[in-house]
């Protein structure tokens, strides 16, 4: 399942500040993207294993960039959407 998050913040090196919309809780990871540009009120939806501390998939640097083509391999947990000046960009995660 995804989290709706918003960029609250962006820091130096990468750093963002993301709130879920639904429980207002805080996130604090390293991302980047490949290609795109966000800004702080953007929307990023993120697939919750990434968020989970005790989950396998976790880690608080993330490398994404836009998926041009379908690609058949790809596990739900590797897709996120980003929301820019409202234009949505799928996503696949390519690091982290």
């Amino acid at each position: 399942m995804d989290k709706l998050l918003k960029i609250k913040q962006i820091g130096n090196f990468n750093e963002y500040i993301l709130q879920e919309e639904k429980t207002k809780k805080t996130y604090r990871l390293v991302l980047e993207f490949y290609g795109l540009k966000p800004e702080v009120n953007d929307i990023l939806m993120l697939n919750e294993k990434l968020l989970d501390p005790k989950s396998e998939w976790a880690t608080y640097f993330y490398v994404f960039e836009e998926l041009k083509k379908p690609e058949a391999n790809l596990a739900e947990v590797d897709l996120a959407e980003i929301i820019i000046k409202d234009k949505k960009h799928i996503l696949k995660r390519v690091y982290g």
